[in-house]
Order: C-alpha cells, then sequence, then structure tokens
C-alpha cells in the first residue's frame, strides 16, 4: 500500500529590527511512501516501508508569499517481522492470542539541510544522520466467548508493550525508550483505554 502524511508545526510570527514590519514562517514536513508485506508461513509475517520526506518553510509578508524546500529527500527503510500465535487457555468460554514483532527504522541515508545564505552570500549544508532504531513490541488479547455467534463479546482486554533502543545515539544522548497500553471493551461498544510511555533519564 502507499501512504502519504503532513506534520504541520504551525504558523510563527516574528518582528527584528531588519524587518520591523514583521514575517510570518510556517513549518511542515512532508513523507511519504509505500509498503509491502507478505505471509511467510501462517504465524510468520515480513513486511518492509520504502519512504521519504522533506521539509518545508513558507515565508509571508504581507500579501507576498514565498516557499523554500530545505532539505533533502533521504531514501529510507523500515523492515519487519511479526509473529502471531494462539494463547495459553484452552477453556471453552475463554478466547486468547499473542504477537511479537520486531522492526529497523530509517535505514538509509542521510539527511541534508539548506539553510538561509551566510555572511558570504552563500547557502551552508548541513548533513545530520537521522534516528535509527531497532524496535521490539508485544500484544495479548483476552476475550470472553459468547453464549451464541450473533451476540456481540461481552469482554475483551487489549495489551501492549514496546521497547525502542536508538542505535547511534551521541554521547549522553538516551537510548532505551519503553511503553505500556492496555484496553478494556464492554460489548464492542464501551472502551477504557490507559497507557504510559517509559523513558530513564
Amino acid at each position: 500500500g502507499l501512504f502519504y502524511k503532513r506534520f504541520d508545526w504551525g504558523e510563527y510570527d516574528y518582528i527584528t529590527d531588519l524587518s520591523p514590519e514583521g514575517y510570518s514562517l510556517r513549518f511542515y514536513q512532508h513523507t511519504y511512501g509505500g509498503t509491502y508485506a507478505r505471509s511467510i508461513t501462517n504465524h510468520l509475517h515480513a513486511g518492509i516501508t520504502l519512504k521519504t520526506f522533506y521539509f518545508v518553510i513558507t515565508q509571508t509578508r504581507g500579501s507576498k508569499q514565498e516557499l523554500t524546500k530545505i532539505s533533502s529527500y533521504p531514501i529510507l527503510l523500515d523492515p519487519g517481522l511479526l509473529f502471531s500465535a494462539n494463547g495459553f487457555l484452552t477453556e471453552n468460554v475463554l478466547n486468547d492470542s499473542i504477537a511479537l514483532g520486531i522492526s529497523l527504522q530509517n535505514f538509509g541515508t542521510d539527511y541534508r539541510m539548506l539553510f538561509t545564505p551566510n555572511e558570504n552570500g552563500q547557502r551552508e549544508e548541513h548533513f545530520e544522520k537521522l534516528p535509527r532504531y531497532i524496535r521490539i513490541g508485544f500484544s495479548y488479547s483476552l476475550s470472553l466467548k459468547p453464549d451464541r455467534i450473533e451476540v456481540l463479546t461481552p469482554v475483551k482486554l487489549y495489551l501492549t508493550g514496546e521497547y525502542r533502543n536508538l542505535l547511534n545515539s551521541q554521547e549522553q544522548e538516551l537510548k532505551d525508550f519503553g511503553g505500556l497500553g492496555c484496553e478494556v471493551s464492554f460489548f464492542e461498544i464501551v472502551s477504557f483505554r490507559y497507557g504510559g510511555f517509559i523513558q530513564p533519564y
């Protein structure tokens, strides 16, 4: 499948000694790409995403608007594996399943930023490495089977967790991150969710 995302930081107003009339800057980012996935066995699935993005600034002075693209188009790959299986319970009234996944994120070319002209009137380029992660996650679902097929599931519990490690971290930069989540639904109508993010200091 194909995808497209746009992340908008909003518009910021500036007034400086060189521009007393003021001007506005708007920052946003486009990301687009494609994903391919297939099943290797009944329980093992693999997929890969090819993506790129670029960073854009629009500057508005009065009624005049200028569009400036200030980044390169890095080529990035996100490969991953997913294992899914039935759970541990064998009772007729309960049904459960488990899934485990691992993926790599942002493996590819570097990211190049173009800055405004310097004192010599030349544009400066700056290369920086995008954060590259290895991500490991799990999910576990437990549901109470209804008495009849046509009846909605009375109770369903869904637990998720993730560990993420920054592979190309700099000194004194955080490397390990994690998260946990829980959802409980009743008769597939009302759901309650709770989650948290763990970031060591």
